[in-house]
């Protein structure tokens, strides 16, 4: 007491505190979502490119377990595998474009390389390439 006179002081916080703090956060938050997207387009180029070069390995495999040709083809953002009376198709992310740079790639049944060519796969901003050299069949990942 002052005089006679008492101060209600009332705790919380005004107006303008907590409109700039939202504006923090929704600043934060806007700057955030171009970076995610990135994060997330590259990591879809980056799992896409394993699965391609992981299912090329496949064929080889194949190839060599039942020592007959192994054929890989690309149609409808799908990867097809043809080895003997096997036929698979593993279909690769919609966000990703694939293009082969031959009609097909392919294995011998010893795993040496029969066709050897390149998968390109692309997003907006990024291309990999996964490519069966001439020989020995090996399967190589390009950024």
């Amino acid at each position: 007491m002052l005089g006679g006179l008492t101060i209600n002081k009332e705790h919380g916080f005004t107006l303008l505190e907590l409109i700039i703090v939202l504006s923090i956060i929704s600043l934060i938050f806007l700057i955030s979502i171009p970076i995610s997207t990135n994060i997330i387009r590259k990591s879809n180029l980056t799992l896409a490119t394993a699965n391609t070069a992981q299912l090329l390995s496949l064929a080889r495999s194949q190839a060599i377990a039942l020592d007959q040709d192994s054929i890989i083809t690309i149609e409808n953002n799908s990867l097809h595998i043809k080895t003997g009376n096997i036929n698979n198709q593993h279909p690769i992310s919609r966000s990703i474009n694939t293009s082969i740079n031959r009609p097909k790639l392919g294995f011998k049944g010893c795993g040496n390389t029969k066709y050897a060519g390149s998968v390109k796969l692309s997003n907006k901003k990024q291309e990999k390439k996964v490519s069966l050299g001439i020989g020995y069949g090996k399967v190589n990942v390009y950024e």
